[in-house]
């Protein structure tokens, strides 16, 4: 019996990493055509993307994918917690993926294609009513998908699930009831206070060539492994890892403004850091898959806001702005730069947000999402509700489609029930950092590349190591001693800002 279980185990693994290599290769495609592939390529690519796409779903959802699942799951007790804690996982993916038949799985890819090709042209010339023909049949058919899988509350549940398994609308909206009047109360006594920074702009503009540089030298010591992963340029900053070995980051470039490419490269490493984490041994089995996004956003979050924005990183990474600016940087300026990275200000870009006006951004588009597959609200209206809440919750409107309604790729990729995990990824990095800063000494006050180093080992302990066989609560539990609390997060937005305005009564 033994051996016949741990054939069954073992032929499984087998499967799901050969299954793995073709949504690899599918990823390193998608990576393509984001960065380097031709723009006439577009309809090849979506053809070329649906039929890997294809070919894995059938592997996965195939009879003896079920066969080898039914007999590992009567023989549960004879597994190790991880094993068993695998199969559970997989028998739960699979479940959910023979809800899509390839048919659907095709028709899904392909139209992801060419929303993702109107968006971009839509964002060059600013005009949403190019890509809304698109976004509309993309979400018809997440609407179907939601209903192919079933839901007992809201179709956005069985959406939301991919991203974060066990989270629900209603959860979602506790925390964000929890989380929004406490921004609003802090947000207020900023307000009142007339906490005004003015820093001067042009001692961050730095040419393109720079910045490349510039993010290079960070990137190295950071720790980031160049053998196995790589930067470069993309319309939106994204990661994407195709193995621990192979791990690929993008960012964005404002030659008037560092901070835009050097911010979204530290976010984008905190993805890379996770993936190269992963169990290599394990291809295709959940140990070498992430927990959920709340916990992946938790490491990008990390690296982009408790490390990246605090002066003892400045400190650290001001020789890689001495070179960028050849040796002459200007007077206090790390000094400005930290001011200017916590300045609190609300603005229209979501990716350039300051860490308590983000939530905003991301409670605007969980709305909307959440209003567009419950059917209250046409795509044709999208825009107008999206400026709208923009005047209501951030007192701005956007000048054009371009840094309003269509600033983000995520819909044009079918990415409805991602963005709630930014702010959940928020909440779990603040939480994961703190546990953090009681057993790494000094990392809070001098950073350097040898306590980041044990960052990472940490992470690795606390983290990474379990890919997806804890789910993301029982991980930051395990990391923490504490379940998810909104509460944790607005602790540490306040403490951090009374830290940088002494005088405020928060």
């Amino acid at each position: 019996m033994a051996e016949e279980i741990n054939a069954n185990y073992s032929a499984l693994s087998k499967r799901m990493a050969a299954i793995a290599d073709l949504n690899s290769a599918a990823s390193l495609l998608q990576w393509d055509q984001e960065t380097y592939m031709p723009s006439g390529a577009g309809d090849a690519r979506a053809q070329q993307l649906a039929t890997l796409y294809g070919l894995a779903h059938d592997q996965f959802t195939d009879s003896e994918t079920l066969r080898l699942l039914e007999s590992l799951r009567n023989n549960l007790a004879n597994l190790s917690d991880t094993e068993s804690r695998s199969v559970d996982r997989i028998w739960r993916d699979y479940q959910r993926k023979t809800c899509l038949d390839r048919d659907f799985i095709e028709r899904l890819s392909i139209q992801i294609s060419r929303s993702f090709h109107a968006w971009e042209k839509a964002r060059k010339e600013q005009d949403f009513d190019l890509f809304a023909p698109e976004l509309e049949r993309l979400t018809e058919l997440k609407r179907e998908e939601a209903d192919r899988i079933g839901y007992t509350e809201s179709p956005y549940d069985a959406l939301l699930d991919e991203y974060e398994p066990g989270m629900k609308a209603s959860e979602l909206n506790r925390i964000f009831g929890v989380l929004m009047p406490e921004l609003d109360r802090i947000y207020r006594i900023i307000a009142s206070n007339r906490v005004v920074q003015h820093e001067d702009e042009l001692a961050f503009a730095l040419s393109e060539d720079k910045q490349w540089m510039l993010c290079r030298d960070v990137l190295e010591m950071i720790g980031f492994d160049s053998h196995c992963g790589r930067l470069d340029r993309s319309s939106h900053p994204f990661s994407i890892g195709m193995h621990p070995s192979d791990v690929r980051i993008t960012t964005r470039f404002n030659a008037e403004d560092l901070t835009v490419a050097l911010w979204s490269t530290l976010h984008e490493a905190g993805h890379a850091f996770y993936e190269m984490g992963l169990n290599a041994e394990t291809r295709g089995m959940p140990l070498s898959e992430a927990a959920s996004l709340g916990i992946h956003e938790s490491q990008s979050r990390l690296w982009e806001n408790q490390i990246g924005r605090s002066m003892a990183f400045l400190r650290y990474i001001e020789p890689a702005f001495l070179n960028a600016f050849d040796g002459k940087i200007p007077h206090d300026f790390i000094g400005k730069l930290h001011q200017k990275l916590n300045r609190i200000e609300k603005g229209l870009i979501r990716t350039e947000a300051d860490e308590l006006s983000y939530h905003y951004h991301i409670y605007i588009r969980y709305q909307i999402e959440l209003d567009m597959l419950e059917g209250r609200l046409k795509i044709k209206d999208l825009k107008e509700r999206w400026n709208g809440m923009y005047e209501t919750y951030l007192g701005i409107k956007p000048g054009n489609d371009s840094e309003g309604v269509l600033q983000d790729v995520h819909w044009s990729h079918g990415s409805i029930g991602y963005f709630p995990t930014y702010t959940l990824g928020s909440i779990y990095a603040s939480q994961i950092f703190n546990a953090s800063l009681n057993e790494i000494e000094g990392l809070n006050q001098l950073q350097s590349k040898e306590n980041l180093a044990q960052l990472k080992q940490w992470l690795q302990h606390k983290v990474f190591k379990f890919g997806r066989t804890l789910d993301a609560n029982s991980i930051c539990r395990k990391s923490t001693n504490n379940d998810l609390n909104p509460t944790e997060f607005v602790n540490y937005l306040e403490t951090k800002i009374q830290s940088i305005h002494p005088y405020l009564a928060l």
